[in-house]
């Protein structure tokens, strides 16, 4: 037996055969066989069971050792015996290890002493790869100065070279890259006692998190045994390569809604598997499961089920843990699953439409409960939509701060004073009181994003602008003495309105929207801080000022996009005219007015009819090509 062990590589230079026997047996070989065994003194009792307690303990290392390191496959790899400490790491790594999806490649190895097998030395360089790759992102710091910096070591021990933690942090990050943040707060590179067991209990911490069965004490780092530290980089090397995430999982959900998802798992082995459940980055807790142990009967496929509750804006993303490592249990092949969250942000729990007629300021009042029922501090966001897209079609929303576009120096369509709400007692609620003024024609809706700790949620405005004859602007118009006894000169089936026509009339058309900007103005004037109210009241309605907010415009991107404000920057705009259905005039089909915020009047064309009656209301309807914008004019008539 000690002969096989020793061919495969066992160290027993110092284990004698008769030391293993019984102490009855060692007396009869030393009194009738003495010239076979190798100690001429024969030993007392006492004397000989310590020694045979050693040598049985060697034999049982040294087979663990050669036996479980058997199992490690390799390719093409050389052991080298010289001295050269020098060796660059391109010349030490290139090979390929079976047991782990990342590139570790060993194919020469060289040892310095004479101690280890050649599977042990496949072990030291797996360490020193992963060590050499991960040390600079793990520690890299600018607060590092050089009589600090974590210098290049090269990995030749187990004891000594691995007591500093820093190897295994390495190594275990390697695999599992969401276990960063539990291994960065390290010593680099410890100096005291102290250090050494802190750096120690932060990788046994890090190794607890992933339910490891391996049971290491810190002084079992820090005061290492050559053969523990041996047992536990082979036990890493065979188990953290299932922890390393291969698979991906998408779940998509509502905002505040939930959507499940399962996952099949076979147990194709005679016994029960047991797999402890955690999940890593899910601070939002937004990824969850049924239960925390799952268990599979022998020759059976169970479901795992996964829930993902959409509590957030944006996409999550998590590391499923099922582990197999549980102690007392039958160990199963650990799975790490990439777990992506992805958020539809339609869906509102609470809907408010208000119609609202154009050019007119309302205050109104809004009574909102969070889905979550926890007390909670919410900042907003928010979006603006329209009724163009599809139903059926989700749209993809661009999110504005509130309190950005609150505090912005420019006209609001809609406004509060408050950007964020805290709410103490859930079931009370909280009142948002929005200030809202129509200017556009479209349907507008904002979809409100309160983003808090513990879950974010969303709430619709829809507002409905109404806008009709009775909201009008009047203009004046003078006619001639006897203007209806003067005959029509127009061609025949004419569709153009002549200008030399008796029955042509000129309507001279305010280039600027003065509703508009009389809204716009007190819309500003209800928004705008004391400190500054006085200034708008005064110069708001002049045309520099105007200038002026078409520079803020230009300055705040976001808010223009938002608010479909582009038109307000644009001095040229093209309407469409109408008329009445049974009007006694007709007017030209479209008109150009230059400068929207000039003081100056744009010339319109109408042309009477026979039936025309002066002393009737009759009405002009303007509107954009857009349809953005829409003015509605009652003319007077009257003789000069």
């Amino acid at each position: 037996m000690l002969r096989y062990l020793e061919n495969e590589g066992a160290l027993l230079p110092h284990v004698l055969p008769e030391l293993l026997l019984t102490y009855e047996y060692y007396q009869i070989m030393f009194k009738y066989c003495s010239n076979l065994l190798t100690l001429v003194e024969m030993f007392n009792e006492e004397k000989f069971n310590a020694y045979s307690a050693q040598c049985y303990l060697d034999v049982i290392l040294q087979s663990i050792k050669i036996f479980i390191l058997h199992d490690i496959k390799l390719f093409d790899v050389e052991i080298r015996r010289t001295p050269s400490e020098d060796i660059e790491m391109d010349e030490r790594l290139s090979g390929v290890s079976t047991l782990t999806p990342l590139p570790c490649q060993i194919v020469i190895l060289r040892p310095n002493i004479y101690i280890y097998t050649k599977n042990e030395h496949v072990l030291l360089y797996w360490l020193q790869y992963h060590f050499d790759n991960q040390k600079h992102r793990l520690w890299k710091s600018p607060l590092l100065d050089e009589l600090n910096q974590l210098k290049p070591k090269e990995i030749k021990l187990f004891e000594e070279d691995l007591n500093d933690s820093l190897v295994f942090a390495c190594v275990t990050v390697a695999y599992c890259p969401y276990l960063t943040q539990a291994v960065s707060d390290m010593y680099v590179p410890p100096v005291t006692f102290e250090e050494h067991h802190h750096n120690a209990c932060t990788i046994i911490k890090a190794w607890n998190l992933l339910r490891l069965s391996y049971e290491v004490d810190p002084d079992d780092i820090v005061h290492p045994n050559g053969i523990n530290m041996m047992l536990l980089t082979l036990y890493l090397y065979e188990i953290l390569p299932s922890f390393y995430p291969t698979e991906t999982l998408t779940l998509q959900a509502k905002l505040t809604q939930c959507s499940k998802a399962n996952i099949n798992l076979t147990n194709s082995s005679e016994h029960q598997i047991v797999y402890s459940v955690s999940f890593f980055n899910n601070e939002s807790e937004s990824f969850s499961s049924e239960t925390e142990v799952f268990r599979i009967p022998s020759k059976r496929t169970g479901v795992f089920k996964i829930e993902y509750q959409a509590k957030k804006i944006s996409s999550q993303k998590a590391i499923l843990i099922l582990s197999g490592e549980l102690p007392g249990q039958k160990y199963g092949r650990s799975r790490a699953i990439h777990l992506n969250g992805v958020t539809d942000l339609n869906f509102c729990t609470k809907q408010s439409e208000f119609k609202c007629e154009c050019y007119t300021i309302y205050r109104m009042k809004i009574a909102l409960h969070s889905p979550y029922n926890m007390p909670d501090t919410y900042e907003i966001f928010y979006a603006i939509t329209n009724d163009q897209n599809p139903k059926d079609e989700p749209e993809e929303l661009e999110l504005y701060s509130w309190k950005e576009y609150i505090l912005g120096k420019v006209p609001k369509r809609m406004y509060t004073r408050e950007y964020e709400f805290k709410i103490t007692n859930p079931e009370d609620g909280f009142i948002f009181e929005p200030i809202i003024c129509c200017q556009m024609i479209p349907v507008r809706i904002y979809k409100m994003f309160l983003v808090g700790k513990h879950g974010d949620w969303c709430f619709e405005i829809r507002i409905v602008p109404k806008i009709s004859k009775h909201i009008h602007e009047v203009i004046n118009v003078s006619l001639p003495r006897g203007f209806n006894s003067q005959a029509c000169s127009c061609r025949e089936k004419s569709t153009e309105i002549p200008l030399i026509c008796p029955r042509t009339i000129h309507i001279n058309i305010p280039s600027k929207n003065n509703l508009f900007y009389k809204s716009t103005r007190e819309m500003f004037i209800a928004c705008t801080d004391e400190q500054f109210l006085a200034f708008w009241r005064k110069y708001l309605p002049i045309r520099v000022v105007f200038n002026i907010l078409r520079n803020l415009f230009y300055a705040d991107k976001a808010c223009l996009k938002a608010q479909g404000y582009v038109e307000f920057l644009l001095r040229s705009h093209v309407y469409n005219v109408r008329t009445d259905v049974n009007s006694p005039f007709t007017a030209v089909k479209r008109v150009t007015i230059e400068d929207i915020a000039s003081d100056i009047t744009t010339d319109l064309l109408i042309h009477a009819e026979p039936s025309f009656d002066p002393n009737t209301g009759n009405y002009l309807e303007l509107e954009t090509l857009s349809g953005m914008e829409k003015r509605y004019y009652k003319l007077n008539f009257y003789e000069s």
